[in-house]
């Protein structure tokens, strides 16, 4: 190889270390510029942990509004405007002292913001490590951990101290008003200072950082203000009834201004808890205070649409609807039941523009308690349980209002569809007018019982096929089954009541409607509103033959029914009109046997058409054993027939007939007029002749199940003529019996020797 010459090798090499140095010049100016990123982001994430910490809302702790709403459950206690805790003397102190307690202990216990721990930035590191480390850097600041002795120096003795002056004052207070060294203007002037000191030094922890301090302090100092107002009037009279309500309202307008302010919903909550309590200064809640509690609720409306607090808006709701109790209790006058439906569709309106108003996620509208569509299903619930205050005597204060809910919930569900709401709506609307219904049940209320709830019923059959979704096909049948039931039977309730000699008429209309359901629901392929209708249209045109015709029509037209919701299901392959048509005729089967076995006539030969009884069973026989064979011709539709259920409903149509031949032949001898050794003789042999006939029928189509049929009832043909005609015939009668006995079973044995093979 000459001298001057590389070997290739070497050459290769050679660039592959140039690119080499190339690829780890690039990979260190990456790594200065990760870690320089990695730093900034770190130095502010610390700075804005920093300065948010010190800013937490309060209304991420529970414990603090349970807190403050025991303390104010015991205010409400110890002043006790309306007297009713005068008869739980002194079990009311002891309950007022243990609810302060409790509640303070929550307010001890409740969590406070955490600055974060101050930590020098690490220098910025260009090297490999820094690029090691930037996983690390990347999780975000490590939170300080505390040591018990911290938490016992930095939060616990401060709040115990704020809460022991707190008690020392008012202690001081209470001791100086005894001794009478301040008079009744005196203490309400006190009390406005000392509320607004507090809220003034709330303002000035609030601009120092401390903002949980500065809640507490604001909160604190108008509840202080709002007291002492409300005791100038009700325990000294220093103030007229209009002029301190106008003082609470200001008051209150001036907590709801800090709360906005300061993000508090807690000072929020307690501004209006501080406002509905403004009716108990009276004895009574007249229509004044309740106009002012909904203007008060349209406040609270606005302010929980504008800061998104739904937790407040749900408690807004409650007060409300107390306040409108306390309001209707007291209220005696001649326009009663309209100012009621007047205000409580205020509400439902009210209520409902908030619900869609609130600021939620996906998953917040489903898995929280106070989502929109809660908040509007448990408004709607209860302005149908205020129609339950109305004056029954008239029909149209209730029946107006139940339209109109029932057009508001149709929206509603059209456009959010929620289903669900259907099926309390139908439950809510049909128990409501049943209510009213029960009350004014006469001739004269007939026509507008039957006009109100035709209405209803189209109404609810209508939102329910408008809204119509594979999702909520469940919802949607089930109220269309408690929406066809609730109709029936309240209207049923009446006709017996007043018109009895309609009610089969107007069940043959309502099945006549579902046949029409049906034949839309097919055409629009809607699966289970056909199966749905179609099943209530049998079943209502089922109950009307009972209804308005004789009985003796009743097991023939069910048996009829049978055969026709067979063949349809045939031809439409829906499963449930099979498994209907199999229940209507088990219901067939069980009324011949136990009723129309001996409420029918029997045979009578001077009258053939007087023989209800055996026309009853002859027609249910023919009809099984015709639906039997349908089964049994159309065997090759069903997968793996002779092992599928469609082999036992065959088998039991089959088992159902014969059975009912039996009885039938046993039934109509034993009622013929000829002697008791006669109809001995002609049972067993009618026993006989059937055995022979079924077995001869189960070899000529080589059907198994007849077979075995026949030999089932020469089985009972010989226990009967063995056991009972041995003894209990007469020679003669016994010979022919057994002699007809032998003759066919014997044919019954060469019937298996000759065919034997198709066994």
């Amino acid at each position: 190889m000459a001298s001057g010459r590389k070997d290739p090798w070497a050459e290769y090499f050679d660039r592959l270390n140039r690119q080499l140095v190339n690829f780890d010049g690039r990979l260190r100016k990456v790594e200065r510029q990760l870690a320089d990123i990695r730093g900034d982001s770190r130095f502010q994430a610390e700075s804005q942990a920093i300065e948010e910490t010190g800013k937490e809302s309060y209304s991420t702790d529970k414990r603090k509004v349970w807190g403050w709403s025991l303390i104010a459950v015991a205010i409400l206690l110890f002043i006790d405007p309306l007297g009713i805790t005068y008869f739980f003397y002194p079990l009311n102190r002891f309950l007022m002292f243990t609810l302060i307690i409790a509640g303070i202990v929550l307010l001890v216990k409740s969590s406070s913001g955490k600055p974060a721990a101050e930590e020098k930035p690490e220098p910025v590191r260009t090297s490999r490590a820094a690029a090691k480390s930037a996983p690390k850097m990347l999780k975000g600041p490590a939170k300080a951990q505390k040591s018990f002795e911290e938490d016992i120096g930095k939060k616990w003795l401060p709040r115990i101290g704020i809460i022991s002056i707190v008690l020392g004052i008012a202690f001081f207070v209470i001791y100086a008003i005894q001794n009478r060294w301040i008079g009744p203007t005196g203490q309400v002037a006190l009390g406005v200072i000392a509320g607004i000191a507090v809220i003034a030094a709330g303002e000035f922890f609030d601009r120092k950082g401390y903002h949980n301090y500065a809640m507490t302090l604001a909160g604190g100092g108008f509840a202080i203000i709002y007291f002492a107002m409300f005791a100038a009037y009700r325990f000294y009279g220093l103030l007229p009834l209009t002029a301190d309500v106008i003082a609470l309202t200001a008051v209150i307008a001036g907590a709801v201004f800090f709360s906005i302010r300061y993000d508090s919903a807690i000072i929020a909550a307690e501004a209006f808890f501080l406002g509905y309590i403004v009716p108990l200064l009276t004895s009574s809640v007249n229509t004044f205070f309740l106009i002012y509690a909904v203007a008060l609720t349209a406040g609270l409306t606005f302010l929980t649409t504008y800061k998104n607090w739904k937790t407040l808006g749900a408690a807004g709701i409650v007060a409300m609807y107390v306040t409108h109790l306390l309001w209707i209790g007291n209220y005696s006058g001649s326009r009663k039941d309209i100012m009621h439906l007047i205000f409580i569709a205020i509400y439902l309106a009210m209520f409902t523009v908030m619900a869609f108003r609130f600021k939620e996620s996906a998953k917040e509208r489903i898995d929280s308690l106070v989502s929109s569509r809660n908040v509007i299903g448990a408004t709607l619930i209860v302005t149908y349980l205020m129609l339950f205050l109305l004056d029954f005597s008239k029909a149209a204060i209730i029946i107006t209002p139940l339209l109109l809910l029932l057009l508001t919930v149709l929206f509603m569900v059209l456009k959010f569809r929620w289903s669900f709401f259907a099926i309390g709506s139908i439950l809510l609307t049909y128990l409501v007018h049943w209510s009213w219904l029960d009350r004014n049940l006469g001739p004269s209320t007939l026509l507008v019982n039957f006009l109100a709830l035709m209405a209803y019923f189209l109404l609810f059959n209508a939102m329910l096929f408008l809204s119509y979704d594979k999702k909520s096909t469940a919802e949607n049948v089930i109220g269309m089954l408690a929406n066809s039931a609730a109709y029936y039977f309240i209207n049923m309730a009446a006709i017996l009541e007043i018109a009895d000699g309609y009610k089969g008429i107007f069940t043959a209309g309502l099945s006549i409607f579902y046949l029409i359901g049906a034949y839309i629901s097919y055409g629009k392929k809607i699966s289970p509103y056909f199966n749905t209708s179609l099943v209530l249209c049998f079943g209502y045109l089922a109950l009307a033959v009972p209804l308005q015709f004789n009985e003796a029509y009743v097991s023939i037209s069910w048996a009829a029914l049978t055969l026709i919701l067979v063949i349809l299901a045939f031809r439409l392959k829906e499963n449930i009109i099979r498994i209907s048509s199999s229940v209507l005729g088990a219901i067939t089967l069980a009324r011949l046997i136990f009723y129309d076995s001996w409420a029918l006539s029997s045979f009578n030969a001077s009258s053939i058409f007087d023989s209800t009884r055996l026309f009853s069973f002859l027609a249910a026989i023919i009809i099984f054993y015709a639906i039997s064979g349908l089964y049994y011709r159309n065997r090759d539709k069903f997968a793996n027939f002779e092992n599928s259920t469609v082999a036992y409903v065959t088998a039991a149509y089959s088992i159902a007939a014969t059975a009912l031949t039996t009885v039938i032949m046993w039934l109509e001898i034993w009622d013929l007029g000829a002697s008791i050794n006669e109809k001995k003789l002609w049972t067993s042999l009618a026993f006989v002749i059937q055995a022979i006939l079924i077995l001869g029928f189960g070899f000529m189509r080589q059907i198994r199940l007849f077979r075995l049929l026949g030999l089932i009832l020469f089985g009972l043909a010989i226990f009967k003529v063995f056991i009972y005609d041995l003894s209990n015939l007469e020679t003669g009668f016994r010979i022919i019996s057994f002699i007809v006995l032998g003759v066919l079973a014997l044919a019954g044995a060469f019937l298996y020797n000759k065919y034997k093979d198709y066994l």
